[in-house]
């Protein structure tokens, strides 16, 4: 997999607004320019760290190290309601979905929405949602809240996701995810969960977060690394 630098890039673009600021005059403030109205929505709260956000189909999936939410404007330790480290609201009202409760067993770091918009995918540090062997990574349906038998299951944590039609791309600390010794960087069936073995790649160190370019044909990479494929040239943020 062909590994390309993005401090090329990111310079070319630096160059091109420092170029349109001397070009353009800039404007003064007035009434007719705007203002962004803040409005206050009804959101409650979690009792401890939100890592993980999604949305789809009018709800909002969070997840995180929390073990309970609780009214908006309530007291921590006032009407608690269990929700292990995933919890879904209304996005319209924020309302917690009382049908959406799993009992994810560890933290959940990041979470991703299917192409279709049909699926939500969690990953992290669990081994277990409702019982069920899940290792670190898992999906669920949007139209139910169910958990799916999508189980790539990652020996280490799984702390990036980004979804196309055709792949879901995966990063963590793992070497081994949906049955392939694959060393922190995957792709998988979004079907099967299996490893797509067209796509390699291999940084020496964790990935904690993947981005797919718009027209999908870059997958960016941010973490710890110091080398990609072997290349040393790259350190801590590359694209494949």
């Amino acid at each position: 997999m062909r590994v390309t630098g993005l401090v090329g890039g990111f310079t070319a673009v630096t160059m091109s607004v420092f170029g349109l600021s001397l070009l353009v005059a800039p404007a003064p403030a007035s009434a007719s320019q705007g203002t962004v109205p803040s409005n206050v929505a009804s959101s409650w709260q979690t009792n401890a760290t939100v890592s993980a956000i999604a949305v789809t189909g009018g709800v909002v999936y969070l997840g995180g190290d929390f073990t309970s939410v609780r009214p908006p404007g309530a007291a921590p330790g006032s009407g608690e309601v269990a929700r292990n480290h995933l919890a879904a609201f209304n996005a319209s009202t924020g309302a917690l979905i009382t049908s959406f409760n799993h009992d994810v067993d560890a933290a959940v770091k990041v979470l991703a929405v299917s192409a279709d918009g049909q699926s939500v995918y969690a990953g992290g540090d669990f081994r277990t949602i409702d019982g069920i062997t899940r290792n670190r990574i898992a999906s669920f349906a949007a139209s139910s809240g169910a958990l799916t038998s999508w189980n790539p299951s990652a020996n280490r944590n799984v702390d990036g996701i980004a979804a196309t039609a055709s792949a879901v791309y995966v990063a963590g600390g793992f070497s081994i995810i949906g049955a392939h010794a694959e060393q922190r960087v995957a792709a998988l069936d979004p079907i099967t969960g299996a490893a797509l073995t067209t796509f390699t790649s291999s940084p020496d160190d964790v990935v904690y977060q993947v981005a797919l370019a718009p027209q999908g044909d870059r997958l960016y990479l941010a973490g710890a690394f110091l080398s990609v494929n072997g290349d040393t040239s790259y350190h801590a943020v590359a694209a494949v």
